[in-house]
């Protein structure tokens, strides 16, 4: 009898877990893959989403942050975008020894972070990770993302963009195609 009522309880897990919605699945990877959490050794197990005031909006989540014992040490909270990702979320620490900044990792700055990304796409290997590559690896993948790291043109993000010295259209894709000192015009000041 005890048996079967940890096998029921088990299954019953089990099809809570597979219930919970791609968007909080999504942020629990994204939440227990963050630095800051990751060098604490703390994880979160459960995300609770409050409502969408419109469509279209950010979904705000909340989240308790656990240490290995199951005590919860600090909360989390962020907005889940849909068909986009997580924005980096707010972290407030119950546990005075977590709280320490210089515990967290040093940051590293958004291109850097989208081409560790885009890179992680190299399905077969090369070192080179084409548009067809990155957008298998990631849908949400946007092509003017790609392309800013793309800077010779080549359609391939590779150690070769980054020391690459020529001219770069991409970059001009990727900042609306605004030209160096703008066009003529009168910019709101004296008439000429």
């Amino acid at each position: 009898m005890k048996s079967r009522l940890t096998i029921a309880s088990l299954l019953m897990a089990l099809a809570l877990c597979a219930c919970q919605d791609q968007d909080a699945q999504m942020v629990l990877k994204t939440l227990n893959e963050d630095p800051r959490l990751v060098s604490r050794e703390v994880h979160v197990k459960k995300v609770r989403f409050g409502e969408k005031r419109r469509e279209g909006e950010p979904r705000p989540y909340e989240a308790d942050i656990l240490n290995k014992d199951g005590k919860v040490v600090g909360k989390a909270e962020g907005r889940r975008v849909e068909n986009f990702g997580t924005v980096r979320p707010r972290i407030q620490w119950t546990d005075p020894a977590l709280a320490d900044k210089s515990l967290d990792p040093p940051e590293q700055n958004i291109n850097t972070r989208m081409k560790q990304r885009i890179m992680e796409a190299d399905a077969n290997g090369d070192g080179r990770v084409t548009f067809e590559e990155a957008a298998a690896a990631d849908s949400h993948l946007m092509k003017p993302a790609f392309d800013y790291f793309d800077r010779n043109g080549d359609g391939a993000v590779s150690a070769e963009d980054d020391t690459y010295e020529g001219p770069n259209r991409n970059r001009r894709l990727w900042r609306g195609n605004r030209r160096e000192g703008g066009g003529s015009g009168n910019r709101g000041g004296q008439p000429e």
